[in-house]
């Protein structure tokens, strides 16, 4: 019975409560935790695939400048009337609402809003008229989300339905991004909902991952137009490469949702349990999904360095039958192709503590010699808390990376790194982990991300042929078009 109810709490984001319950309190839980059916459709699995000149159709967030900073980040702050701390609330009194994503165009005016698993119409307020129709789901670090149904208000709880921490208004629709990074979060990336399909699940909402702008979407669309454009010239090789690469781009934006998602599931598990202390190490039903989507992230960003490293060696360097980075690093550090400006950075970020180096180096030692949890001994989530500029504190969550990656292969590789349990038990006790030198897993693949963006930027600028925007003839179509209302 004990694992029954287990799975039907870690199907709801809750973590492992230890007490039995009756079957009225089971449902009762349940139901405070899972919020309404529809908030499941915003966890997606996949990125929705959008056309970069035109856009699709009423999608504000992905036009224009995505800050809009006033004179001072106090002044900011005042105008949007922040609050502090706000008292914790319950799931069952801050869920999503989802007012105005979609035109009724049936009739009397009004929007769609989803209300305890159905879809109605809501009458929109005089205060939310002018504002786009687009509900903004922020991940940020640690597992917090940001909130900002259409209207200024933005709430930031722990994860999607969980508990409010915090309120503020907005002055603009277009200073989201600059307010919470004046707050003090930041940014991992941003899932926009517009439509009733999106709320549906009959189409995912779209996911951008946020490295200060849209780059890692717009490169994936700009690899592609390459690939396109070398398929019409029948450069087959070139066409392979970059369509690896494209994929990669979305693959890695992908996997980052996902691993803002569990982040964001355990954190809301936790606070529905009132388990939220200033600082606490521990293990719940929904720390190996964690575990497993970091893992998913390196392992898809190890792929795209290579991909890319392949892309530089032969159509950049010339060198051919190199695969990956490290062949790539090997072939450059004994050549005259230093001289050039790209190949002196790749070697620089695959020396030592360079940024490729250390994240080679965790790859490594992740897929090679043992899992994260397991990698230095006993691992555990870490809850601590995030300062933010009023002065008051947010619980977070925290998945700490070692430290001396090249030194625990090493280890490892000539055997246990612990002679005894004993020994193990000691070293993994009591110790609190410094994010200084161990960074955060999310926080720290999420700046990969956008070092392997800027890579990619850097490496499109060289391609043998340029990006060109596809377009589609009549000769490109086979068969009819239909048009199917709904």
């Amino acid at each position: 019975m004990r694992r029954h109810v287990a799975a039907c709490f870690k199907a709801q984001h809750v973590g492992w409560v230890e007490r039995n319950v009756t079957q009225h309190q089971r449902q009762s839980q349940i139901n405070f935790a899972g919020g309404r059916p529809a908030a499941s459709y915003f966890l997606l699995l996949r990125q929705k695939e959008s056309d970069q000149r035109k856009g699709d159709p009423g999608l504000p967030p992905l036009r224009g400048t995505l800050d809009q900073p006033q004179a001072s980040g106090a002044a900011q702050l005042d105008l949007a009337g922040r609050t502090p701390r706000a008292p914790l609330r319950d799931s069952n009194s801050a869920r999503l609402n989802l007012h105005s994503l979609a035109t009724d165009r049936g009739g009397a005016q009004g929007k769609w809003v989803v209300c305890k698993g159905r879809i109605t119409k809501n009458k929109m307020t005089s205060q939310n008229k002018e504002w786009p129709h687009v509900c903004r789901i922020i991940w940020l670090n640690g597992g917090l989300v940001a909130v900002n149904e259409p209207g200024a208000l933005v709430q930031i709880r722990a994860g999607l339905n969980g508990p409010i921490f915090y309120e503020f208004q907005l002055t603009t629709y277009a200073n989201l991004f600059y307010m919470l990074r004046q707050v003090g979060f930041s940014v991992m990336g941003a899932t926009f909902i517009q439509d009733i399909d999106e709320i549906r699940g009959t189409r995912p909402p779209e996911f951008r991952a946020y490295v200060g702008s849209w780059r890692v979407s717009d490169m994936h669309q700009q690899w592609r137009q390459v690939a396109h454009a070398a398929s019409q010239k029948n450069e087959m090789v070139l066409m392979d490469v970059v369509s690896r690469i494209a994929s990669e781009l979305m693959y890695s934006e992908m996997r980052l949702l996902n691993l803002s998602e569990t982040y964001s599931t355990q954190l809301c598990g936790r606070a529905q349990q009132g388990a939220l202390r200033e600082f606490e190490r521990f293990e719940d039903l929904n720390s190996p999904p964690v575990y497993l989507a970091i893992h998913a992230l390196f392992w898809e960003l190890a792929v795209l360095r290579d991909n890319m490293a392949e892309f530089a060696a032969k159509f950049l360097f010339g060198f051919e039958k190199i695969t990956s980075f490290g062949k790539l690093h090997e072939k450059l550090s004994k050549s005259k192709a230093h001289n050039d400006d790209l190949a002196t950075e790749l070697l620089t970020a695959g020396n030592g503590d360079g940024w490729l180096a250390t994240f080679t180096a965790y790859r490594n030692l992740f897929t090679h010699s043992a899992p994260m949890e397991q990698a230095a001994g006993i691992a555990f989530a870490v809850l601590d808390q995030i300062a933010i500029t009023d002065g008051s504190s947010i619980p977070q969550l925290y998945y700490a990376l070692p430290s001396n990656a090249r030194e625990l292969k090493e280890k490892r590789s000539g055997g246990a790194l612990y002679k005894d349990f004993d020994e193990l038990i000691a070293a993994s006790a009591g110790r609190k982990p410094m994010r200084e030198t161990e960074p955060d897993a999310l926080h720290y693949l999420h700046s990969i991300l956008n070092q392997m963006s800027l890579l990619a930027e850097q490496l499109i600028q060289r391609s043998p042929i340029a990006p060109e925007m596809v377009h589609l003839t009549d000769t490109d179509i086979i068969g009819s078009i239909q048009i199917i209302n709904r």
